[in-house]
């Protein structure tokens, strides 16, 4: 099945690598105040014994970040900031990495300090911008950079923050927008090509993502996420193949990133490979075992094994971990109808339909329960609800026709069977029957 819900799945920090090397750039000093005491469980990453000074320790723990050795530059900065508390470029660089450490308060708080120190430091404002998105504060969060973008409009790295924050929004236009002037003003930053090769994907927009991926890759030969993002791209093309290409490349790069398993893992089970599936999404489970996408999408690669067993297990821990998961209650229901538990399909199926009324399959799986029951009345009212969300529903409409004839309804049952053979000829998309 091939879906845009995978698309959209970032890893949870929203800092990509690539824009460590250009955000360390931003910024500068300002009017000093005093400085706070550093927050708790950061003195052990002090080094008092180093003589350095606080010029070299910044310069260091700047170096370290963009190398993405974030507890050497937390501990290099927060050296730079023991030595000189007065400079407002130490607390936004340690801010920056507190970010990438998914450490969001803490990174709240050292940009609150920079500001306090300079209160025009667009670096600061769009760090603390993307931390807020990090906290779930968007509005905020576009405050923030908003105010980056009025004190240095002419900064490709201060547009890029704001747009990566708009794509966490998914406000793709935006984000499209932000990304394009980021390009503009600094053709050769990689991560602007690629945060706006993210928009197009969230739109939809193949050939845009794939051509922006690429231009990522050939300014950045090992920008991970550029790979992930292309290889995404050639999947909703249908080239699985390239796409897998893409996923491993980008597994070399970044072994620790759960969604590369993740997408690799789809791509191998729509190229008929569920064991490789089952693989890659066992290692994404490893790496993230409090994700719940793994385990349904694990639950479906089983499915195709008729492993329904564990398929059921693996779709009842994606609900324990996402209890609105509505994609797993559906899957779960389907597998108990291929076991003949009726009961337990009914109320799965049901609990789809409550969790995602917009869902055209949700309501499809419930018309195969009602089916299988001999509601055939009750069943022909769900494949309608799912042809009207989705007129190109090639099989509602064979089995809606199926539905007809039962009773006795032939002309209707024509008309549905017709009405499939068109949408067949013309190659609409289709439907897994997981179940049926």
């Amino acid at each position: 099945m091939h879906t845009l819900a995978f698309v959209l799945i970032r890893p949870t920090c929203i800092l990509g690598v690539g824009t460590l090397a250009i955000a360390v750039a931003l910024g500068a000093s300002g009017p000093t105040v005093p400085s706070p005491a550093p927050p708790s469980g950061e003195a052990d990453l002090m080094d008092s014994a180093v003589p350095i000074t606080a010029a070299e320790a910044l310069r260091q723990g700047n170096a370290h970040l963009v190398k993405n050795e974030l507890d050497e530059a937390v501990r290099r900065l927060s050296q730079a900031i023991r030595l000189d508390p007065k400079n407002p470029e130490a607390y936004a660089s340690r801010a920056h990495a507190w970010v990438e450490k998914q450490e969001y308060d803490r990174a709240v708080a050292d940009c609150t300090q920079a500001l306090e120190l300079d209160p025009k430091n667009a670096r600061a404002l769009a760090i603390r911008g993307y931390a807020k998105a990090g906290q779930q504060e968007f509005v905020l969060a576009v405050a923030d950079c908003t105010d980056a973008v009025r004190l240095a409009p002419n900064n490709a790295d201060v547009r890029l923050f704001r747009a990566l924050v708009y794509l966490e929004q998914e406000d793709y236009d935006q984000a499209i927008a932000d990304a394009s002037e980021a390009v503009r003003l600094n053709a050769s930053a990689a991560d602007a090509w690629e945060a706006r090769c993210r928009g197009h994907l969230g739109k939809g927009d193949v050939d845009r993502a794939l051509a922006d991926a690429t231009r990522a890759i050939q300014l950045d030969p090992q920008f991970a996420a550029a790979f992930l993002d292309r290889g995404m791209a050639y999947y909703l093309q249908g080239e699985l193949p390239a796409a897998i290409a893409d996923y491993s490349k980008a597994a070399t790069l970044a072994p620790d990133d759960p969604e590369v398993y993740l997408n690799r893992g789809l791509a191998h089970h729509d190229s008929g490979d569920p064991d490789r599936a089952i693989e890659d999404y066992t290692r994404a489970i490893r790496l993230a075992p409090k994700f719940a996408e793994p385990y349904c999408r694990r639950g479906l690669s089983y499915h195709a094994k008729q492993d329904y067993d564990r398929a059921i297990a693996d779709y009842t821990e994606a609900i324990r971990l996402a209890p609105k998961y509505d994609e797993a209650f559906l899957s779960r229901g389907l597998a108990h109808l291929v076991k003949k538990d009726l009961d337990r399909a009914w109320a799965d199926c049901q609990e789809a339909v409550r969790l995602n009324p917009k869902n055209p399959e949700a309501f499809h799986s419930r018309a195969l329960v009602r089916h299988h029951q001999g509601a055939i009345d009750a069943a022909i009212a769900d494949y309608t609800e799912a042809i009207r969300l989705d007129p190109g529903y090639l099989d509602a409409y064979q089995h809606r026709a199926q539905a007809y004839q039962q009773k006795g309804d032939e002309a209707k049952a024509a008309a549905d069977t017709a009405k499939a053979k068109e949408l067949e000829a013309s190659r609409a998309r289709t439907r897994p029957e997981r179940g049926s």
